[in-house]
């Protein structure tokens, strides 16, 4: 069986199957058909030319929907695609990509993560190391953020697999992106991806008898349910997408601001600050690797969010 599986995904893959079964290559991006890199060991491979047109994109990703149980239909431009547990693709097609067919494929790694994994990897330092797990015992609530591509869920995965044993954990995933090899661990995932179920799922984790709630990715209205659900009492935890640190609480800022909640800026601000106690921030730096760059506290005072910085790498 697992070999005529393996004959299905070469064939749907194509041209792209000795990258994709590459185990050290966790991400395959292609932007045009003459436009193709991948990502092998936190470092970017590119001047691929696997393809001689857009056709033969298309026949790819045609393949590879097919696969995936789904169909591509005239009127929908864009997919989610999830071939396993492990591999999730997006595809965006013509007319909304100008560029024609796209794809982004990520490998989500199959074994448990955990910090000392990250710390090997001279992604955490010994300092860093230090304060996380310190952070995580004593139950703070934590914003990880970082830029697309940074790691932050990878960070988040690692962060969660160091909670004790003995408490539960209840995640919140738009799509199925942690690998959590743990007993008293519920993961929810929305049926469809809407931001009503996600918010219903926030509300039904409160029930649950959490010692600590996870949502994988924060993104939009969902964000003052979750903060919410923080200053009710429970251990949170978030993935955030930023450019730099003092970049997370003004974007969140924001997005809370353009929800018509009736709440001052003041209130979001003291909302913010109660609900999350730190902020950890990963970077993808210049030579590929990912790094844990920043770690702040969140501090509120009169009207204003202030970042006290315990560590810069």
């Amino acid at each position: 069986m697992k070999n005529q599986d393996n004959l299905k995904l070469k064939q749907a893959f194509g041209p792209l199957w000795n990258i994709f079964n590459n185990p050290e290559v966790n991400e395959i991006i292609v932007d045009h058909f003459d436009d193709v890199y991948y990502v092998e060991r936190n470092k970017i491979k590119d001047n691929v030319k696997l393809f001689k047109s857009e056709k033969e994109v298309l026949n790819v990703i045609n393949k590879l929907t097919k696969l995936s149980g789904k169909k591509i239909e005239s009127h929908v431009y864009h997919y989610d695609l999830n071939l396993s547990d492990n591999v999730r693709i997006h595809v965006v097609l013509p007319p909304v990509s100008l560029n024609g067919p796209t794809l982004n494929l990520i490998k989500i790694p199959k074994q448990r993560l955990i910090l000392d994994d990250l710390h090997k990897w001279e992604a955490l330092d010994d300092k860093s190391l230090k304060i996380l797990k310190s952070k995580i015992h004593s139950h703070t609530s934590m914003l990880v953020a970082g830029p697309m591509g940074s790691g932050k869920t990878t960070l988040l995965n690692c962060i969660l697999n160091e909670i004790p044993k003995e408490e539960r954990v209840v995640t919140i995933e738009t799509t199925a992106s942690l690998v959590l090899n743990r007993k008293r661990c519920v993961r929810l995932v929305p049926e469809n991806n809407q931001v009503s179920e996600t918010k219903e799922l926030i509300g039904a984790s409160l029930k649950m008898r959490a010692d600590r709630i996870a949502l994988a990715y924060m993104s939009g209205p969902e964000s003052i349910d979750f903060i919410n659900a923080i200053r009710e009492g429970h251990t949170g935890y978030a993935g955030f997408t930023a450019e730099n640190i003092f970049d997370v609480i003004r974007r969140l800022e924001i997005m809370m601001m353009g929800q018509d909640l009736g709440m001052s800026l003041d209130n979001v601000r003291y909302s913010i600050a109660q609900a999350f106690k730190l902020i950890v921030f990963q970077e993808r730096l210049e030579n590929g690797k990912r790094k844990l760059t920043n770690i702040a506290e969140v501090k509120y005072d009169s009207g204003e969010i202030k970042l006290e910085l315990l560590y810069k790498s």
